[in-house]
């Protein structure tokens, strides 16, 4: 309250809040970090990450839960799937500011595929493969 615009503060609150697995409020505390400083590519991929377990944890609880029907399935399985989608963009900003960060590329070559059936991911996939293969082999 102090402060509102120190970004290392809003940081901290994300990293906490992520540690209690509230990640909602992780990204939200993320998010006002890129909005005071929009530099750190960092940033951007945890904001990315955190929509990552998020999903992660939805998709957990569905796999313990007894469905029924196909139809909730398929509903249930839309509704993780679109938080993953939300993760795209944080991280393929990241990557944009650094191409080179594997981590990044590691990342985005995972969502990518988890995604490949939605419209337009499966280049993407293919490009964030193709990378990451070149970045593996350098290492």
């Amino acid at each position: 309250e102090r402060d509102p615009q120190n970004s290392g503060l809003w940081y901290g609150r994300g990293r906490i809040f992520y540690s209690l697995k509230d990640f909602d409020k992780s990204i939200e505390s993320f998010k006002k970090v890129v909005e005071i400083d929009p530099s750190d590519p960092y940033t951007w991929y945890y904001i990315g990450y955190f929509y990552v377990n998020k999903a992660d944890a939805m998709n957990e609880e569905f796999n313990q839960r007894d469905i029924k029907s196909a139809s909730e399935w398929n509903a249930e399985q839309d509704k993780i799937l679109a938080v993953y989608m939300e993760a795209l963009p944080y991280i393929e900003k990241a990557h944009e500011m650094s191409p080179a960060t594997f981590d990044f590329v590691e990342t985005l070559k995972a969502l990518t595929f988890r995604l490949r059936d939605d419209e337009g991911v499966m280049p993407k996939y293919e490009k964030y493969n193709k990378l990451y293969n070149e970045l593996k082999s350098q290492q």
